[in-house]
């Protein structure tokens, strides 16, 4: 396959792209800053992107003339089931967290700029402590010094793997809109509030 470079104008995003690609811009544009852009956008004969929105959103908010572009020559199906194929299997995979938190560890002091790799800090926080034992001792004062507190709330963080994060809020916000009884202002008390409920725990 040949790779070519497209003027970055020239190329269509495919209007009925079920991929919501916005909230990931900026982490393309942060990675093709450091990077560079190293993986080229597969598009058709007539420059409709197949795949690669992403990183042709991010190349025109970078002000990039030109792309690397490989052009595929698929039906008209084919280039749909491919589209729909190239963001599912992304997420099928899973990471094997105990290895991820040992290269992050590796390159923490090194001159990549770990901003660029896509994680926010509370993620590279959560991977990274991963392995800690929980001082559930030192949690048990903090529970009681929540509880204590004027507000009368407890505070609860709960670490998720990265890639599930997404899915984990949309259920929480889907239990909340079936119970009448879960009235929230935010994601946090709304998650509090589904969390409660989901334990029978008087509010």
């Amino acid at each position: 396959m040949q790779v070519q470079h497209i003027p970055t104008d020239k190329l269509k995003p495919w209007s009925r792209n079920p991929r919501l690609n916005d909230n990931a811009v900026d982490a393309v544009v942060n990675s093709i800053r450091e990077f560079g852009f190293n993986s080229p956008i597969l598009c058709d004969p007539q420059f409709e992107i197949i795949a690669g929105h992403t990183r042709w959103k991010a190349a025109l908010k970078l002000g990039m003339t030109s792309v690397p572009v490989i052009i595929l020559k698929l039906t008209e199906a084919q280039k749909r089931a491919f589209a729909i194929a190239d963001n599912k299997t992304a997420e099928i995979a899973n990471w094997d967290f105990p290895e991820l938190a040992k290269l992050l560890e590796e390159l923490t002091g090194s001159d990549v700029n770990m901003g660029a790799i896509g994680f926010d800090d509370g993620e590279l926080e959560a991977i990274l402590a991963q392995q800690q034992d929980i001082d559930w001792t030192a949690f048990d004062v903090q529970l009681q010094d929540d509880v204590e507190s004027a507000s009368g709330y407890a505070r609860l963080d709960v670490k998720v793997p990265a890639i599930r994060k997404q899915a984990i809020l949309d259920a929480i916000a889907a239990i909340a809109q079936q119970q009448r009884d879960v009235q929230a202002t935010d994601v946090a008390i709304t998650t509090g509030n589904v969390l409660a409920m989901l334990l029978e725990v008087d509010q």
